[in-house]
């Protein structure tokens, strides 16, 4: 019986496959393999062939062929940075910004990682983390870069001024005061370990955040007080027959009541219950407004 040498995709060992046999069992790990398809054909390519048809599909957007590619080399070497590497990068550009594919992509690129040198291990880092940054991401995806940062880069500083300008932009436009809490500690987060990396940086970002804030603080300011136009446009159109009645009339009641037809007098109890009403619907006005401003914004304004 002819047998062919060949490598166990699960576990890398040695065999020898009879020719005449569809499935053998692996002898080192038991997994059950498929000979015609998995093994024999596959040795009869240059991993190297493929890694570059892997790469070259990949940077077409070719994801899918590109990763078959580097299964391939994978079956028969599963040791292989680059392929790792390569399928890694595949995994994390076709996500689509989905937390579970880049998260899978990422278990890839630390597989790549472990298995290769110092050499090898900073290129990674650095492609890792200027394809990370070139990227546009949302709030969702900070605490993945926080991952990155802690698994690749924790003397990097690059993610960390990503997630910062991120948080900034997101702090000026967001209106959702639970949102607008998070951000800020997770921003506050990337501060501190940029401090310990690199301080001026640190004092040049502490800077941009107190105007992102500020701009924040504007924005909501402005919204406020166009809010508070419209309830006292709204509060003065719902009260204001009420509001004229009561100032022309409560002057004649009283005057009735004590007896009285002089116009001095009713000019008088006329400005006094004019103030009165005037100083009770604005009260309402800003109790309105106060209840407002604590649903949308919280304690971080008080309106003035």
């Amino acid at each position: 019986m002819k047998f062919t040498a060949a490598k166990c995709p699960s576990c890398n060992g040695d065999l020898q496959v009879p020719e005449d046999l569809d499935f053998v069992y692996c002898m080192y790990c038991k997994s059950q393999i498929k000979v015609r398809d998995s093994l024999i054909i596959k040795n009869n390519i240059d991993p190297e062939n493929l890694i570059e048809l892997g790469y070259t599909a990949i940077q077409h957007r070719n994801f899918e062929e590109g990763v078959e590619h580097l299964n391939k080399v994978l079956e028969s070497d599963i040791k292989n940075n680059k392929a790792w590497w390569g399928k890694g990068m595949a995994c994390i550009n076709s996500s689509g910004g989905d937390l579970f594919k880049m998260e899978e992509g990422l278990t890839y690129l630390l597989k790549a990682n472990e298995l290769s040198d110092d050499a090898d291990k900073k290129i990674i880092k650095d492609n890792i983390m200027e394809g990370l940054c070139e990227q546009q991401w949302s709030e969702q995806h900070i605490d993945f870069l926080f991952k990155v940062f802690e698994s690749f880069g924790s003397d990097d500083e690059r993610l960390l001024i990503k997630i910062i300008d991120m948080t900034n932009i997101s702090i000026e436009d967001t209106g959702d005061i639970s949102l607008h809490s998070e951000l800020s500690e997770k921003q506050e987060k990337a501060l501190e370990l940029l401090k310990d990396i690199n301080f001026s940086q640190y004092t040049k970002y502490i800077d941009k955040t107190v105007k992102s804030k500020n701009i924040s603080y504007e924005k909501k300011k402005s919204i406020l007080e166009s809010n508070f136009k419209q309830f006292k446009s709204l509060y003065s159109d719902k009260y204001f027959f009420t509001f004229f009645f009561t100032v022309i009339l409560t002057p004649v009641v009283t005057m009735v009541l004590i007896q009285s037809y002089s116009m001095i007098l009713y000019i008088f109890l006329a400005a006094i219950t004019f103030l009165l009403c005037w100083l009770f619907l604005n009260s309402k006005i800003n109790e309105k407004m106060k209840a407002y401003e604590k649903e949308q914004f919280g304690d971080n304004i008080f309106y003035k």
